[in-house]
């Protein structure tokens, strides 16, 4: 008796085990933009942002940002933005690409479309964590960005 209740025991410690295994393997990787950039980057450096605006059926239009308080806006507007681990973004219509300066130098690059994905670049890393592609999950609004070049 005492063999089989051991047993019983054995494998409900197996049975767990694996499924908190599976849990972890089959979670979604989830980040926010405030861990992969606002937490490596002091906002008061950042100098200047510049945006190149993309679309399939015009010409690229490009601003550069170095007004304190719409540089805040920017970042503010980046800081809800929830994101999971993804495959480069599908098709798209409309794309920004966007160079953060920090101290008149190169710290990140951005690429937002208009499907909600993300490619995030921290170009001071040599690592494979360096860069990645990621869907925005919740209900962040890139107007802020659209609004810049009204």
């Amino acid at each position: 008796m005492k063999s089989t209740t051991r047993r019983k025991y054995i494998i409900l410690v197996i049975g767990i085990a694996v499924l908190v295994a599976v849990y972890f393997i089959t979670r979604p990787n989830t980040t926010s933009f405030k861990e992969l950039v606002l937490d490596h980057v002091n906002v008061a450096d950042i100098t200047s942002i510049e945006i190149v605006k993309t679309q399939r059926s015009s010409q690229e239009e490009e601003i550069v940002v170095t007004d304190r308080n719409k540089i805040e806006n920017i970042i503010n507007g980046f800081a809800r933005a929830e994101l999971r681990q993804s495959d480069s973004g599908g098709e798209f219509s409309e794309a920004y690409w966007i160079s953060i300066q920090e101290n008149d130098k190169l710290r990140f690059g951005l690429r937002l479309d208009d499907q909600n994905y993300i490619s995030i670049s921290d170009l001071q890393r040599n690592d494979k964590y360096g860069s990645g592609h990621y869907q925005i999950t919740n209900d962040f609004n890139s107007e802020f960005i659209r609004n810049l070049f009204n």
